[in-house]
């Protein structure tokens, strides 16, 4: 069922058509995902008739707005269950919220490991002779791939180094820019959306997650499943539950 949510105003309307969906199939259960999302069903399972129990699941560092926080409290139940995707998620959620622990449980993200085996194998390398090092994920500011850009500026003083960078998003052109700067153009190559990424990752050298936070990252359970070499910040949270340092 679509919601035809447009922009960030539609969300009076999409609460409204949600409570009525509720109302109308009775579910004993109303799952959902995503920050915005999770906020706008919870509103709608208290307008709603009925009384369903109401499990958002969690996929990243909680919200940190005061506006939000009073609201999650407000809207989840006794009878609510919150589903984290790392042990630290659900534990800065409750002390975060106020949630009992025994209302939350902690699901990892899977992983489908036969993707490894049809991801084929790496990009030739050609004539270089020099490390490769990958990243992927959104071009965002929790990514901080320019923190990444600086370290590889800092490395190829010393070694001859290429990053290949794979994703989209807003900070692309700022990215781009700021690899420029640090005289490093030549040796960053930003791949943008890739669909086969793993095949790239796997003929890498090294896999660096360099974010600010995460929830449970599943770029960083991917490239080690590709036998790569590794390394992520410790950021709230995630790589701590998947690395062993």
């Amino acid at each position: 069922w679509v919601m035809q949510k447009q922009g960030r105003w539609d969300g009076l309307a999409t609460i409204l058509r949600t409570a009525r969906l509720i109302t109308r199939w009775r579910p004993d259960v109303v799952f959902s995902l995503l920050a915005y999302v999770n906020l706008l069903t919870g509103l709608s399972t208290k307008i709603c008739g009925g009384d369903p129990v109401w499990v958002p699941s969690i996929r990243n560092d909680p919200l940190r707005n005061r506006w939000t926080n009073g609201l999650w409290r407000r809207l989840l139940n006794d009878e609510d269950m919150v589903v984290a995707v790392s042990r630290e998620v659900s534990r800065s959620f409750c002390s975060r919220f106020a949630v009992a622990p025994e209302n939350t449980v902690t699901i990892h993200n899977p992983f489908d490991f036969s993707r490894i085996k049809d991801a084929g194998p790496g990009k030739p390398r050609g004539s270089f002779s020099g490390s490769i090092v990958a990243t992927m994920g959104r071009l965002t500011a929790q990514k901080d791939q320019a923190t990444l850009l600086q370290a590889v500026a800092q490395i190829a003083r010393r070694r001859d180094v290429r990053l290949a960078l794979l994703g989209e998003g807003p900070m692309h052109a700022e990215l781009k820019d700021l690899a420029a700067r640090l005289g490093i153009a030549e040796r960053v190559e930003f791949r943008g959306f890739v669909p086969n990424p793993l095949a790239i990752v796997r003929s890498a050298d090294l896999f660096v997650l360099s974010s600010r936070w995460e929830g449970f990252p599943n770029a960083l359970m991917e490239a080690m499943a590709c036998g790569v070499a590794s390394i992520s910040t410790r950021c709230p949270y995630g790589p701590d539950e998947i690395i062993e340092d």
